[in-house]
C-alpha cells in the first residue's frame, strides 16, 4: 500500500494528507438515453414540492452524460472520503493501511512537465477509462475547458499522464485527437492490481448489460 512521506505530498507533488492511503476502484457511471427519459418522466410526474429535487437528479446525470461524450475527465462526484471521475475511476481515502488496490499517481517527472496545467486530484491519478466508451484504459485525458467569447466556443486542455505532453486551448475535436494519439503511442505502466480492477469493471459492465 502506497504511503505518503512526512511532508504530506507524494512524488508527483499532489497535496494529499499524511498517513492516508488511497485505493482505486471503478463505479458504474454509464448513462443511457433510457435513464434520462426515466428521470425526466419522474420529474414531470412528481408533486410540486418534489419537482426541484427530481430536476436536480435529472440534471446530475444529464451533465454527466454530456461530459462523458465530450471526453472530459474530472472529479464529478463522490463522498466525504472518496472522489469519482466521470469515467468511473473512484479514489477512496483511508487512514493508515487499508484493504484494496493502491492508487497510482503520475510520476514526479510528468508532474513537472505538467506544472502549468491545472489538475484536480483525480486527474493526477492513473487508471482512467476511455470516454465515452469505458472499454480501455486511457493514459491521455481531457482535463479542462474555457469559454472564449470571441470564438463563441469552448476550448479544451488535454494531457498525457505517461509522457507529460499536453494540448492547451484546443477545440474538442483536436483535444480528442490528442487523446487518441497518445493512447496509441504512450504505453501505460499501471500496476497489475489496477489492470485487474479495470478488467473486473468490464465484466461487471457486461453483466449489467445482460440484465
Amino acid at each position: 500500500m502506497k504511503q505518503l512521506d512526512n511532508n504530506g505530498t507524494d512524488p508527483a507533488g499532489a497535496n494529499l494528507m499524511p498517513g492516508v492511503t488511497h485505493t482505486v476502484s471503478y463505479a458504474d457511471v454509464v448513462v443511457t438515453a433510457e435513464d434520462l427519459k426515466r428521470l425526466k418522466a419522474e420529474q414531470n410526474a412528481a408533486p410540486l414540492q418534489a419537482k426541484y429535487g427530481r430536476y436536480k437528479a435529472w440534471l446530475h446525470y444529464a451533465n454527466l452524460d454530456r461530459w462523458q461524450r465530450q471526453g472530459y475527465h474530472f472529479h464529478y462526484s463522490g463522498g466525504m472520503n472518496s472522489e469519482e471521475c466521470t469515467c468511473g475511476l473512484e479514489i477512496t481515502q483511508a487512514a493508515g493501511d487499508a484493504d484494496g488496490i493502491a492508487a497510482e499517481l503520475i510520476s514526479g517527472d510528468v508532474a513537472q512537465l505538467l506544472d502549468g496545467v491545472e489538475l484536480d486530484e483525480v486527474q493526477r491519478m492513473k487508471g482512467h477509462r476511455t470516454l465515452p466508451g469505458f472499454k480501455a484504459l486511457s493514459v491521455a485525458l481531457i482535463v479542462g475547458f474555457e469559454w472564449h467569447e470571441d470564438l463563441r466556443k469552448y476550448l479544451w486542455n488535454a494531457i498525457c499522464q505517461q509522457c507529460g505532453g499536453y494540448e492547451i486551448g484546443a477545440t474538442n475535436v483536436v483535444a480528442k485527437r490528442f487523446v487518441r494519439t497518445h493512447n496509441k503511442s504512450c504505453s501505460s505502466t499501471l500496476s497489475q492490481g489496477t489492470i485487474e480492477a479495470f478488467n473486473q469493471s468490464l465484466v461487471e459492465d457486461q453483466e449489467s448489460d445482460g440484465e
